[in-house]
């Protein structure tokens, strides 16, 4: 084997596809360590990454007790203790990345 060639021009940047994957949920009152969890990212996508929303009345606690992606079953997991005597309204969002 001879010695190697110079390097070849760079290739042109691919653009990042990210998607957004989204589940509503209504935390029952005084409901302790519930998991909610975003819909798995589409087919050809990973996930990277997520959060959650309590929507509607915020002045009901809600104490946040686990928040991180799940790579083997590819969706976002957010586990909450509802402390307050109202069901509370959330929102568990992941982000996929293709590739």
């Amino acid at each position: 084997m001879g010695p190697a060639g110079p390097p070849g021009p760079a290739g042109q940047p691919r653009p990042l596809e990210l998607r957004t994957v989204e589940r509503d949920y209504t935390v029952p009152a005084l409901a302790r360590q519930q998991a909610l969890t975003s819909p798995s990212c589409p087919a050809g996508m990973r996930i990277i990454g997520g959060g959650y929303v309590q929507s509607g009345n915020r002045d009901q606690p809600v104490e946040k007790l686990d928040a991180y992606p799940v790579a083997n079953s590819n969706h976002y997991l957010v586990t909450v203790s509802n402390t307050s005597p109202t069901a509370v309204d959330m929102k568990v969002f992941g982000v996929c990345l293709a590739g």
